[in-house]
């Protein structure tokens, strides 16, 4: 299997097609599972999204070059948080590498994002890894906050890559709250762990200082904030989306 798909399901366990949840791989050892081999590789899933109407339910489907089994692995009701307050934090961060070739690797690689994740919840003060979820990796930017005369786009160094993320958080986060240096630094030591290539690796320890964009917040009274990123024995849903993801080793 090359990878899974994320389905949402109703109550009567039928697919929710209109729909926009997505998902962002951590890798962690569920609690409350057993295993003998491979747990280097082994990792659970965040994921993130506006409720669906008529969620009940998540399916998690295997697929290969694209193509789905009819059927995967099915969680238990997953019940919405019907009170609470909580922010939803939205922000960038550019990564700046020693050449292009560096920022083009980086962009790519596969354990780029979980690599953000565990170093941006190690540097923000009351954040987790369960909540964080990085919306895209985007090696050559386009900065659309300044145009040329002709109305043309202007792109950043070859060299950076532009991380996006969006936190589910009480805290009001700023762009002061995440220390570049300890940032830069929780980025090369969450690398190692995680068992990058040493391409990645060396990437990161040959970059400098990133830049810390000013996030954007936004606040919901009851939001849909659920995630297997740290499961618990407890936790159904966590444990089946972690042992469906589990089939899968990962490289890079």
């Amino acid at each position: 299997m090359t990878d899974y798909a994320i389905i949402p399901l109703d109550e009567n366990f039928r697919a929710i097609r209109n729909q926009t949840l997505q998902a962002t791989k951590v890798y962690a050892t569920p609690s409350g599972g057993r295993y003998t081999c491979c747990k280097a590789d082994l990792y659970t899933m965040a994921i993130y999204g506006s409720k669906p109407e008529g969620f009940s339910r998540i399916m998690i489907v295997p697929r290969q070059g694209g193509v789905a089994l009819p059927g995967g692995f099915t969680s238990e009701i997953i019940e919405d948080a019907e009170t609470g307050d909580e922010n939803e934090v939205n922000g960038t961060v550019m990564l700046k590498f020693a050449s292009a070739a560096a920022a083009t690797a980086a962009a790519g690689n596969q354990k780029m994002a979980v690599v953000v994740i565990k170093a941006l919840a190690k540097t923000i003060d009351g954040v987790e890894e369960m909540d964080i979820f990085v919306s895209s990796i985007t090696a050559d930017p386009v900065d659309d906050s300044r145009r040329l005369a002709k109305g043309q786009e202007r792109r950043l160094a070859a060299s950076d890559v532009e991380v996006a993320y969006t936190i589910l958080t009480v805290e009001a986060i700023t762009a002061k709250d995440i220390s570049a240096e300890t940032f830069l630094a929780n980025l090369k030591e969450a690398a190692v762990e995680v068992g990058a290539s040493a391409d990645l690796i060396s990437a990161l320890e040959t970059s400098s200082l990133p830049v810390i964009g000013e996030p954007n917040i936004n606040n919901f009274a009851t939001p849909m904030h659920f995630s297997a990123a740290a499961p618990i024995a407890s936790s159904t849903v966590a444990f089946i989306m972690a042992s469906a993801i589990a089939l899968v080793s990962m490289s890079g």
